[in-house]
Parts: structure tokens; C-alpha cells; sequence
């Protein structure tokens, strides 16, 4: 899929924004009027670089809270940062005591259902879709993604305006990008590290990817999905002996669980909490190479970590030493990004 991203600032609502907008001029700004000539364009005047949405004035005189109004295209990328913003709005899903926040105005092109997320932003995140500054609240969301990306999903009607309030957990604070796109029926692009079709299943996670080239992972018996540290047990005995580890003898069943790196980093799995002697092994896919191995991590049980990049996905084996099988855990979590 082929994607043109745009952005545009408009003006300063409650976010603390103030280079940005009709009051941004210096008092020797040639486009000043004569004293007592009245301006016409003054709240619609901005940067002349900027692609101003037509309707800038109308939006922000609708939504007073808001710090910005976007193009209001399909798709769109709109960038920003709550450096300097402030604590404006109270979005449901974010406790009391949040953090500095920023409000966009979106303008639906054309009627379809939308999905909105924060995926690439460099800080925990809440997104909040409102039908105005005071509400009603259409939609919020804090982390629907297991790496702290907030995505909220919802029918517009053409030409209907909603404010997007990017919000944040106390103390944090970094840019932020809103990816607005029409919600699929299913996984389109199985190489992107988003959730394209709103299902919670990423690239090759997705059922939607298995006959992708880059997906040759039919041999999954689960997923690690959810928040970070994570966990997942089932029991091995009966399951068949599909893998063979390089680091141990093993004859008995295994299980192969699918793990999607939600961002770069440095990654921990073990067998912790598992009821026998377990060897732990990561594969690049079903039939592909073995990236990790390990027989005994602590005790008789099996740790590795791996350096993954965002939306990269490995098979997690868990296996037996020798006969070995029985009840299994496999934990996960991020080292280090």
C-alpha cells in the first residue's frame, strides 16, 4: 500500500503550542494591518509553508481545546510533540493525574471506519477520540498493542469532525504520530508492525499472513500476545515431536509459540515455572534457522535472549530433555530497547 502522509498546524488551543498560529507574528510583521482596519484572515493565518486546511477557523472555533487541526485525508500521518503541553483533558482510560496532552482535529473525508494509532511514538501513550471538547468520549484506548501504542477504531460519516487527544501517563514525554487509515477486513501488509484489520494480531501473527513469504509460520501451537512481561503455559505431553533443538538430545513433545517483537530491543525468554527438565530454542520460522538454543538456564530449566527489531517474529519452542514432558511455562519480556 502506497501512503501519503501529511500534517499541518493550525493554531493554539490548550496544548501550550505558541509558535504556531495567528498570534505567532512579531508587532513588525509587514501582514499587519493598519490600526482599526479589521482582519478578516487573522485566525486563519499561519505559517505560509503549512497546507492549512480550509476549515481551520470553524474547526478550532468548534474545538477551542484543540492545539491542531490535520489535513483530513486518507490516509494520513499527523506528527507532533507534548514538549510544553499541558494537562487539559481527562480521556476515561487514563487515571486522574495524567500527563501533558495534545488535541487534534480530524475531518473525515469520506464515510468508512477508521482506525487511529500511535504507532513509532516515542512515549507511553493513551488516545482518546471525543465528539467535542467536552465530550461525549466516542472511543479510548491505552495500550492495545503489547509495546505501550495506543489504537482506537470508529465509523465517521463524511465531514465529521472529532478531536483526537493524545495523552500520556505522568511524566512522560516525547513525539508522537498518528497513523489514520481505513480499517481492512484483514491483515494487507504482513511486513509493517501494525494491526491493520483491528484483531489484535500483528504481520505474521495474523492468520491473514500465513501464505505471505515472510510468514512461514504454520507450525504455531499459540501466541505470546498482551503487555510485556508476559506469560503462557499449556503442557507438552501428547502434543507430537515436531522440532529437533541443537544444543540437547530430545525425543519428547514440544509446543511452538509465535512472538512479535513490538519494538528494537533486547528480549528475555525462559521456562521458569515449568514442571520438568525443558531445552528452549528460537527458529526464524517453521522450517527456518535456529537463532538461539539452550538445554539448562537455571537448574534443569532453559533461558535465551535475542536482539529483535520491531515486528520481527521468531518461533519459541519449548522442549524436553531426552523423554522429558509435562506442564510448561514460557515467559517473555524486553531487556533492554
Amino acid at each position: 500500500m502506497v501512503r501519503a502522509w501529511g500534517f499541518v498546524l493550525a493554531g493554539l488551543g490548550c496544548g501550550g503550542l505558541s509558535n504556531y498560529g495567528p498570534d505567532a507574528r512579531g508587532p513588525d510583521d509587514p501582514r499587519d494591518l493598519d490600526p482599526g482596519e479589521p482582519d478578516a484572515d487573522a485566525d486563519a493565518d499561519v505559517d505560509a509553508d503549512a497546507d492549512v486546511d480550509a476549515d481551520a477557523d470553524t474547526d478550532l472555533g468548534t474545538f477551542p481545546c484543540a492545539d491542531l487541526v490535520a489535513d483530513g485525508t486518507l490516509p494520513e500521518l499527523i506528527q507532533g510533540s507534548n514538549a510544553g503541553a499541558g494537562d487539559d483533558l481527562r480521556p476515561s482510560c487514563l487515571p486522574s493525574g495524567g500527563g501533558a496532552d495534545v488535541g487534534i482535529v480530524y475531518t473525515a473525508p469520506v464515510t468508512a471506519d477508521y482506525v487511529f494509532d500511535l504507532e513509532g511514538s516515542s512515549y507511553d501513550t493513551v488516545l482518546a477520540v471525543m465528539d467535542s471538547c467536552a465530550g461525549p468520549e466516542l472511543e479510548c484506548n491505552d495500550d492495545w498493542l503489547p509495546n505501550l501504542i495506543s489504537q482506537a477504531s470508529l465509523r465517521l460519516q463524511s465531514g465529521q469532525s472529532v478531536l483526537l487527544v493524545v495523552d500520556a501517563w505522568p511524566n512522560e514525554q516525547g513525539s508522537f504520530q498518528i497513523h489514520v487509515d481505513e480499517r481492512e477486513t484483514n491483515e494487507s501488509d504482513c511486513t509493517d508492525g501494525r494491526d491493520l484489520d483491528d484483531d489484535l494480531l500483528i504481520d505474521c501473527v495474523d492468520p491473514d499472513c500465513n501464505a505471505h513469504p515472510s510468514c512461514d509460520f504454520d507450525c504455531a501451537d499459540g501466541y505470546l500476545l498482551g503487555e510485556l512481561p508476559i506469560s503462557e503455559s499449556d503442557n507438552t505431553s501428547g502434543q507430537g515431536d515436531d522440532h529437533t533443538p541443537s544444543c540437547s538430545t530430545s525425543t519428547s513433545s514440544d509446543l511452538a509459540f509465535l512472538f512479535t517483537a513490538p519494538v528494537d530491543g533486547t528480549y528475555a525468554f525462559d521456562t521458569v515455572g515449568s514442571s520438568f527438565d525443558t531445552v528452549l530454542y528460537a527458529l526464524d520460522a517453521c522450517r527456518g534457522s535456529e537463532l538461539a538454543c539452550n538445554d539448562d538456564g537455571p537448574g534443569f530449566l532453559s533461558a535465551l535472549q535475542l536482539s529483535m527489531t520491531a515486528g520481527q517474529t521468531v518461533v519459541l519452542v519449548v522442549d524436553g530433555y531426552g523423554s522429558k514432558d509435562g506442564a510448561m511455562r514460557l515467559n517473555a519480556g524486553l531487556l533492554a530497547p
